[in-house]
């Protein structure tokens, strides 16, 4: 983002604005647009900062989420079911993706 560039900062104040105004019929809307705007506009700041995309940041979180849910659960929970609840995915994307990547890198280590 630009110094000179007040987008955010003012999409803030608007957003304060609006929550300080009586509610009325457009009033959820009206804000609904603004955080929509705002999450672009520091999503387009991030994409920025950081040249991978946003989705393979959250893949490699998730991943780093997995690998601490096995190393503090697999004792007691086998399951894939388990940790798909708690990543908040589902099991077939989680055996899919995650699975398949450290099938990959098992295999490549042997």
């Amino acid at each position: 983002m630009d110094a000179s560039d007040n987008t955010i900062p003012n999409l803030f104040q608007a957003i304060q604005k609006e929550l300080s105004k009586d509610i009325d019929s457009v009033q959820y809307r009206i804000l609904h647009h603004l955080v929509y705007t705002l999450l672009l506009y520091a999503e387009r700041v991030y994409r920025k900062k950081d040249s991978r995309s946003l989705k393979q940041n959250v893949d490699l979180e998730i991943a780093g989420l997995f690998k601490d849910l096995v190393d503090r659960y697999f004792r007691q929970n086998k399951l894939v079911n388990f940790y798909s609840n708690q990543l908040n995915i589902t099991e077939k994307k989680l055996a899919k993706k995650y699975f398949s990547d450290i099938w990959k890198i098992s295999k490549s280590v042997y």
